[in-house]
């Protein structure tokens, strides 16, 4: 497999070794996309390059090595829907049959859905186009890349892992780089660009297949989607239950998250659900420590998720970036690893989302420039909305935290989820 692809790519240097590839000629040289992280935002991109006429191929590059079993619950939001379904038509029928249909925000149906199965829908379509030996698509996954050399010279892209072992690095070749990593991401590092800051909360998430005849349990699978959520009688504690019955039998996802610092290897969801220190006289944390209890590996992910930031969206903070998010030659960034949001009305994934359907239109629409000038128009053409969308988004979550609701204005939800 390695002599096969380091074949494809000596061959393909050679081909395009003598210009620097610019979209603009009457019959454009065909271009290979790299993607690097097999999550949504990535998965969602890999689909929609794969459908436009001047892709010759996609590399996704996924450092585990399989699509495990993680995560809690995903709200795919009404914009977020619309590009989705531009990306990879029938998508969402497939995350409506398995998700519960939300209707709490009239004629904007959300879609609520276990975060590892909506990813599942995304990744089956990829394996199977990487599975099409004629397809444009090479799943590269377990692969953790080692550099990125960004060549002016030749307008091409290399991305090198290490040989683990076997001598030579392994390389893959592309003329565009989008980094989908998440916000760690490595892209993130090789751009130069300052790591994610922890603004607050940490969240630990999991899963329970199967509650039905777990007597401690059971009963949450009659108490609606959200049958459990709060503090519990302790400061500085987030948790919520979500109870997928309706659809799923006896599947529950649950959260648990602080606001206090957290020890690696020490703080897990039980030692945040103290009940030394709790107040609560419901039996609600006794009832949420039986579902973390009753949580084995690998449904559990006993991993910290820290809420952070990657980019200051302050005035002052903007002004020194050009309009974009620093994105740089044939590099750019999606999704969290761009701009991280807060967990308040689905809009983390949905902008994801955004950004590679805009992407994918760009690249699609036959570009007027080189690949890098279209890399800078894409992220200058969303960083207006969101920005926009981030600010509410990031106050949204903080009065939920304080146990206020405060509704959306009426236009500016329509515009939000009207989409791109």
């Amino acid at each position: 497999m390695i002599a096969n692809a380091v074949i494809f790519v000596i061959l393909t240097v050679k081909a395009f070794a003598k210009e620097t590839i610019a979209l603009t000629t009457p019959n454009p040289v065909p271009w290979t996309a790299i993607v690097t992280g097999g999550g949504p935002a990535g998965l969602a991109l890999t689909l929609g390059l794969a459908r436009c006429e001047g892709c010759a191929r996609v590399h996704l590059i996924e450092r585990q090595p399989t699509f495990d079993a993680r995560g809690a619950n995903f709200m795919l939001a009404y914009n977020g829907q619309r590009a989705l379904e531009e990306l990879s038509p029938g998508t969402c029928d497939e995350m409506r049959a398995t998700g519960i249909v939300s209707d709490m925000v009239p004629d904007y149906p959300a879609v609520l859905i276990p975060w590892f199965l909506m990813r599942d829908v995304l990744a089956d379509r990829v394996k199977r186009l990487a599975a099409d030996e004629h397809g444009k698509v090479q799943l590269h996954m377990g692969k953790t890349f080692t550099r990125i050399v960004d060549n002016e010279d030749d307008g091409t892209v290399r991305v090198y892992f290490d040989g683990q072992g076997d001598g030579d690095d392994e390389v893959v070749f592309g003329h565009l780089l989008i980094g989908a990593d998440g916000v760690n991401s490595s892209v993130r590092k090789h751009l130069g660009l300052k790591p994610a800051t922890k603004i607050g909360l940490t969240a630990f998430r999991g899963h329970v297949d199967d509650a039905r005849g777990m007597k401690e349990i059971e009963a949450l699978l009659e108490k609606g989607f959200i049958p459990l959520a709060g503090n519990f009688g302790i400061d500085g504690v987030i948790g919520s239950v979500f109870n997928y019955n309706d659809k799923l039998p006896g599947k529950l996802a649950w959260v648990v998250g602080t606001y206090d610092p957290v020890v690696a290897g020490t703080t897990t969801p039980l030692t945040i659900l103290d009940l030394e220190k709790s107040s609560d006289e419901s039996g609600d944390l006794q009832l949420m420590r039986a579902l973390v209890s009753r949580t084995s590996a690998p449904d559990v992910h006993f991993e910290p998720f820290p809420e952070a930031s990657v980019i200051d969206f302050l005035e002052e903070a903007l002004c020194s970036m050009n309009g974009r998010w620093e994105g740089k030659g044939r590099v750019t960034l999606i999704g969290d690893a761009a701009h991280a949001f807060p967990a308040a009305d689905g809009q983390g994934g949905s902008q994801a989302f955004e950004d590679a359907i805009v992407l994918t239109r760009l690249l699609e629409q036959g570009p007027k420039t080189t690949i890098d000038k279209v890399l800078e128009e894409f992220e200058v053409s969303r960083m207006e909305r969101v920005t926009k969308i981030h600010a509410d988004q990031t106050q949204r979550f903080a009065n939920v935290s304080k146990g206020k609701m405060v509704p959306w204005p009426q236009d500016f939800m329509s515009w939000v989820f009207k989409g791109v």
